[in-house]
This record gives structure tokens, sequence and C-alpha cells, in this order.
């Protein structure tokens, strides 16, 4: 889980809410973005899709060209929904070999990987759901 820029206060309402749970999730795929081209990967933000009925967005679609891998990356500042984010994730762990295809990629495996907002409520809701977040590496990384 990583860190928000600034904390959230509860009296916050509407528009300002959104604003910063907008900039926190831009920071969170900005650091990775960077983090990942550092690496060499290639990086696509916001790749969307529509797909066989299904249609959304990837946060972060990223290539490792030299072991051809592809990453589809969530990016979460609040868990809300412990299924729907799980099944999200699935979904465009799924779509994303399709979606490399317009990027002229060609990877041999795709992983999914969820990026998370440090805080309480968070890491209350991972705890509170291990065995659903099992499948997923759980790491923790301070942005730096």
């Amino acid at each position: 889980m990583l860190t928000p820029s600034y904390g959230w206060d509860a009296g916050f309402r509407g528009a300002e809410l959104a604003r910063r749970r907008d900039a926190d999730h831009a920071l969170l795929n900005e650091w990775l973005a960077r983090r990942l081209g550092a690496l060499a990967w290639l990086v696509e933000p916001e790749v969307s899709f529509n797909r066989y009925g299904d249609r959304g967005r990837i946060d972060l679609l990223a290539y490792q060209p030299v072991a051809r891998l592809l990453l589809a990356v969530e990016v979460k500042t609040v868990i809300a929904d412990v299924q729907e984010l799980l099944g999200g994730l699935h979904m465009k762990q799924r779509i994303a070999l399709g979606e490399a295809q317009r990027f002229v990629w060609d990877p041999v495996a795709v992983v999914p990987m969820l990026i998370v907002m440090d805080g309480t409520t968070n890491r209350r809701r991972v705890n509170a759901h291990a065995r659903l977040f099992a499948g997923l590496a759980l790491r923790h990384a301070a942005m730096g």
C-alpha cells in the first residue's frame, strides 16, 4: 500500500472530496508509471476497452519487452467493494492481452497488479479478506 500525498478530512463534501480522491489516484498512477519506466517498462495510462460487453479502463498497462511480461494495473485510493475490485481486476487481466496488440506488444503472460493507498481502512479491509487477496502477492512499498 502507498501513502497518500495528504490526509482526507471527513468534513469534505462533493466536488472537493472527488478532487482529492482523483488527485491521489493520479499521484499513485504517476508514481508507478515513472518507477516502471525507469526499469525499462513501456507504460500506457488509462487504456480504455470495450470487448465482448466488458467495458472500462485499465489504469496502467505496462509491458517489459525483454521478459515479454504485461502488467494490468488497478489503482485504488479506497477499497470500497472487495468483490467488485477483485472481479474488475480479473476482467482487466483477461482483456489486457488483446489490448496489448494495439501497441504492437507481444506478451507471453499477463500479471495483475493492485496498487492501494495506505490507510487504516484499506489495511483493515485487506486483512479482513486475506483469503480473497491471497492470489495477489502483497507487498508494502512507500512512495519515494
